[in-house]
């Protein structure tokens, strides 16, 4: 699925069908990188594995049991649909940020998502709702930015800025100390619209992606914050607890 499909998660896959333990067998590599070839076998592009940006946590490795592997797919799959439900965007619209390289496609440069980063938290920390502000009291401003602009630029087909400085992005795990509820994904999203719309370094086209992504990634966090609080979890043999800043 890493170096032999079209990139996106979703896309339809060629060749026999494979059951979910067949598929979740076949598990991105542990730097959570994955390659798009060509139907030549040419190197399109190297991006961030957009499932590996999001677990709680999976399998250590491809001895995993067909029944913890299943397991694994269809918590995957479960939350996949709910956000989707919940968001109102379509996987397919979710991950058209795929299709293109956003990254060279806004001139290769941090800049953009530097500005956009910038242009949101000052937002977030200057909401008025006490409540949400709360929400990021144990991160400084300065990190909060510079987090998202890495992580940002890795998703969107630069380099791997992020799990460089980090490790690998994990965002259930990630943001699992949090009370990540419908309220506060809206929230989030209020000042995410907000920031795209004034971020003059961003086209139009690419602010469509991105917001939809933005969208279903948000209400994808929120299942699996609800997910891990009712004690479940997608299964496997660990789980990260390093929080999120």
């Amino acid at each position: 699925m890493w170096t032999t499909t079209p990139c996106s998660p979703h896309s339809p896959t060629p060749g026999p069908r494979r059951t979910p333990a067949a598929r979740a067998r076949r598990s991105p590599p542990p730097t959570g990188r994955y390659q798009a070839r060509s139907a030549s076998g040419r190197v399109r592009h190297t991006r961030t594995n957009p499932f590996a940006s999001w677990v709680l946590c999976r399998p250590r490795s491809t001895k995993s049991t067909s029944a913890a592997a299943g397991g694994w797919a269809a918590g995957m799959q479960s939350l996949q649909d709910k956000a989707s439900e919940w968001s109102g965007v379509a996987a397919a619209d979710a991950f058209a940020i795929d299709d293109v390289n956003i990254f060279e496609s806004l001139g290769g440069t941090p800049q953009p998502f530097v500005d956009l980063s910038t242009n949101f938290y000052t937002r977030v920390y200057g909401d008025e709702e006490g409540w949400f502000r709360e929400i990021f009291a144990g991160s400084k401003k300065e990190d909060a930015i510079q987090n998202q602009y890495e992580f940002l630029i890795q998703r969107m087909g630069g380099p791997p800025l992020f799990s460089q400085r980090r490790g690998h992005p994990a965002l259930i795990g990630r943001h699992r100390p949090f009370l990540v509820t419908h309220q506060a994904a809206e929230r989030w999203l209020h000042h995410m619209r907000q920031a795209l719309d004034t971020t003059a370094s961003i086209d139009e086209d690419s602010k469509t992606k991105m917001m939809n992504f933005f969208r279903h990634t948000a209400y994808f966090l929120v299942a699996g914050n609800e997910m891990t609080r009712q004690g479940q979890g997608v299964a496997c043999k660990h789980a990260t607890s390093k929080p999120a800043e």
